[in-house]
């Protein structure tokens, strides 16, 4: 999350609020943070798969968020509930609490950590899929709706990036970390950005895949690949 003032010198300040569901987990994240620790960086509490949510949002003066950034990321059923409740209700639960404010002060950009899996599946990695599929449908048709209310969303579709929580789900399936991409950089570009586009693919390697699937309306091109 992130709250945006501009004081009378257009000078921008910009206050970055990082959430985790365990703030007893944030050892990494406080020395990461060094010396903006409580000046342009706070660490709050939140967890998208329960009612934290509220109380977050009503912690930060006025309520105010600019700009809205999510990461999240099975085998049994329990955790494939699990992927499907932290990357798209999450999701959905996040913009229900704060797009309202968004569309009164008819400013905002919310920007979606998608996936690149969102447009097409590899092994293994089945259900992750199909929550980043459910989120690039949810976010398609919220960025019609969002042209009303002079709103940006952007997608960043990173290529599939393996984080410490989907590691130990496919430890089995997954021996190593596929990413070549950098995230929070091209997140960063896509937030500074005066007319971000809906769509941005973090590695380019996989734009002839995602291609295909939009070429083929039978959707065979894309799975013959592999």
């Amino acid at each position: 999350m992130g709250n945006i003032n501009k004081s009378f010198k257009l000078i921008l300040f910009v206050v970055v609020y990082a959430t985790m569901r365990n703030l007893s987990n944030g050892e990494a994240l406080v020395e990461a943070a060094g010396r903006t620790l409580g000046r342009t960086l706070e660490i709050k509490q939140l967890d998208v798969c329960e009612d934290s949510i509220e109380a977050c949002v009503n912690s930060l003066p006025e309520r105010r968020v600019d700009i809205l950034s999510n990461v999240g990321s099975a085998t049994t059923i329990d955790e494939r509930k699990t992927v499907m409740d932290t990357n798209f209700l999450g999701l959905v639960r996040l913009l229900k609490e704060i797009l309202h404010d968004m569309k009164k002060r008819k400013r905002g950009h919310i920007v979606v950590i998608s996936s690149v899996m969102g447009i097409l599946v590899i092994l293994f990695i089945d259900v992750y899929a199909a929550s980043k599929f459910a989120v690039e449908g949810f976010c398609e048709r919220l960025a019609i709706q969002a042209l009303r209310f002079n709103l940006n969303i952007s997608l960043i579709e990173p290529d599939p990036a393996i984080t410490e929580f989907e590691r130990k789900v496919y430890e089995e399936g997954l021996k190593t970390d596929l990413s070549k991409s950098d995230k929070v950089t091209h997140t960063l570009k896509i937030i500074t950005m005066e007319n971000p586009p809906f769509c941005h693919q973090t590695n380019a390697l996989y734009t002839p895949m995602t291609t295909l699937k939009y070429v083929d309306p039978n959707d065979d091109l894309p799975i013959d690949t592999f």
